[in-house]
């Protein structure tokens, strides 16, 4: 069972349903700056999840053809659910790409691609159709001086000392481009904020999968140290920062 069958059950909830929607609107916004009055008629969704994201895809894309992939079945009945037109829901790892036969006008995936093996972005080009291109949100690491972002840090530093923890090397900026040199890239850094309660923290990165990203079968210890540390806190704010990525192979 992959790690997103065993959360499906939390993942959906209004305050993820806000989190997602808004980075998929600025990266939908971003794609529709960059292709102009060019058409999009077939979309693949890699990471779809319980459908957020196909949500904002259909209405900023409405006569595209939407293939939704994940490789959680529980993600994708509850995306189902929801009805969004022209849209076919299949279980799918993306590194198993190569299954379809046909080629894509946009490969898209809202925060998800940090989850996939590295250097993918190369096999993608081989589906997309002429003038195709990918669309990416990627969360980064940014130096960030953030009640949140700097008690994630103490944990993950103390986390690190004490056990062995491969750094997420990934989440720098240079690494991630790097993965993507095949590309004619467009770039935006999208920053924003959240404040919640420190339990209501706690649960939400439980939901979104941060705690397991970030430090593996570390991650309950990581958030028991998350209380320890926000335990005489009240309202806590993290920032977050999004790689939103479009990518043009070169020729």
């Amino acid at each position: 069972m992959n790690f997103y069958e065993k959360i499906a059950h939390i993942y959906e909830n209004p305050v993820n349903s806000k989190f997602y929607k808004s980075i998929a609107e600025e990266l939908c916004k971003l794609i529709k700056k960059s292709v102009g009055n060019r058409n999009i008629f077939s979309i693949l969704e890699l990471g779809a999840g319980t459908g957020y994201s196909t949500e904002i895809l259909r209405k900023y894309f409405s006569e595209a053809e939407i293939w939704a992939t994940d490789p959680s079945l529980k993600m994708l009945k509850i995306a189902k659910n929801k009805n969004i037109s022209k849209t076919k829901y299949i279980v799918l790892d993306a590194e198993n790409i190569q299954t379809f036969k046909i080629k894509f006008d946009l490969i898209f995936g809202n925060f998800c691609y940090h989850w996939f093996t590295l250097n993918i972005a190369s096999q993608l080009k081989n589906h997309l159709t002429h003038n195709g291109i990918i669309a990416f949100s990627i969360p980064v690491n940014l130096p960030d001086g953030t009640l949140g972002n700097k008690l994630l840090l103490k944990i993950y530093k103390n986390i690190k000392k004490n056990y062995f923890l491969s750094s997420k090397h990934r989440l720098k900026l240079k690494n991630l481009l790097s993965e993507f040199a095949e590309y004619n890239l467009k770039t935006h850094i999208f920053s924003f904020s959240e404040t919640r309660f420190s339990k209501n923290w706690a649960y939400i990165l439980r939901s979104r999968g941060s705690w397991y990203y970030l430090f593996g079968e570390f991650a309950h210890e990581a958030e028991n140290l998350w209380y320890k540390y926000t335990s005489h806190k009240n309202k806590i704010p993290l920032n977050w920062h999004v790689l939103l990525l479009i990518g043009l192979p070169f020729s």
